[in-house]
């Protein structure tokens, strides 16, 4: 059989043959899976997280506050909103916690801010 006649097949089962092509082939699957490692890791770090919250009154503020504390949250401020057409309150905790289970948490929050009669306005990753 001469190389003209050889198979395709017959092709890529020497390149896996060849030394060199393997030890290429492991160095780009070891640097990929290093990679995904890397981001598995980030995705699964514990970070700080930030949730803010809008209420219209001081006392739901502070309910909300003390509910949130005993979840877990540091409880980082409650401050009156600057803003002239919108009287109230923002609260902002600080969660230590996966920026997977955050995402997973949103849900959660929002039911609970309408317990209070708030407003969640999302959470934020603090990049230090």
């Amino acid at each position: 059989m001469d190389d003209k006649s050889e198979t395709k097949e017959n092709k890529e089962f020497k390149a896996n043959k060849d030394p060199k092509a393997s030890k290429d082939s492991k160095e780009k699957k070891a640097k990929k899976t290093k990679e995904i490692s890397s981001k598995a890791e980030h995705v699964e770090a514990i970070e700080e997280i930030e949730h803010t919250f809008f209420l219209e009154n001081m006392d739901n503020a502070q309910a909300l506050s003390e509910e949130l504390t005993v979840m877990g949250h540091q409880v980082k401020s409650i401050e009156k909103t600057d803003d002239e057409e919108q009287d109230g309150f923002y609260v902002e905790t600080i969660e230590k916690t996966t920026l997977a289970r955050a995402a997973l948490n949103a849900a959660n929050l929002e039911v609970l801010a309408q317990e209070f009669d708030a407003v969640y306005d999302g959470w934020a990753h603090i990049i230090k």
